[in-house]
């Protein structure tokens, strides 16, 4: 959190007693939360620890991202990759300014993730895994594999995704799609 590997006294006072990694982490997080000195250092971590914090908890960063955030967060959802604030700022401004489709930016993510590798199945079982949180069905597997064999791309089948996901789902689908509501709820500073 400082920047650098803690000195041996600070480390040994750390770990005295056998605490758990939580404890630890805890311990570390609250002194640099709650120093109050005059130490650059310091202050310079707990300023970016709070900034780190703010990312996480607001990934929109930009009113201009807003509109297409909730869609970016649904591509990071269904296509397996961790949600990051620029990658929602960044590809929710294109979205919001009409830049791209979302099977454009689907694409773009498929293109630059391990699914980019996985036959046309295999990737149809990924997101399936990722976003249904299941296999599909043999009939969903078809539908999505004529699509694709059809000229569609994989950004097109991953929007179709997130628009079913969006949209009224079976019984046995409702916590994935609780799950995916989640996932793209674009939270504001306050919230």
């Amino acid at each position: 959190m400082n920047g650098s590997a803690p000195s041996s006294s600070v480390l040994a006072d750390l770990l005295a007693g056998n605490p758990t990694t939580a404890s630890v982490v805890a311990k570390v997080i609250n002194d640099v939360l709650s120093y109050s000195g005059f130490d650059s250092t310091l202050l310079t971590a707990q300023s970016n620890f709070e900034a780190q914090v703010e990312k996480t908890l607001f990934p929109v960063a930009t009113a201009a991202s807003s509109a297409g955030a909730a869609d970016v967060q649904g591509v990071f959802h269904v296509v397996g990759l961790t949600q990051t604030q620029d990658g929602i700022t960044y590809w929710g401004t294109v979205l919001a300014q009409g830049g791209k489709t979302l099977a454009a930016v689907a694409q773009t993510f498929v293109n630059n993730s391990p699914l980019k590798t996985l036959s046309d199945s295999d990737f149809i079982n990924a997101i399936f895994q990722n976003s249904y949180e299941r296999a599909p069905t043999s009939a969903e597997s078809s539908s999505y594999l004529a699509l694709l064999s059809g000229g569609s791309t994989r950004g097109d089948v991953v929007a179709q995704v997130i628009a079913a996901l969006k949209g009224t789902v079976a019984a046995g689908d409702t916590t994935a799609q609780q799950h995916f509501q989640a996932a793209t709820h674009v939270w504001q500073p306050g919230e």
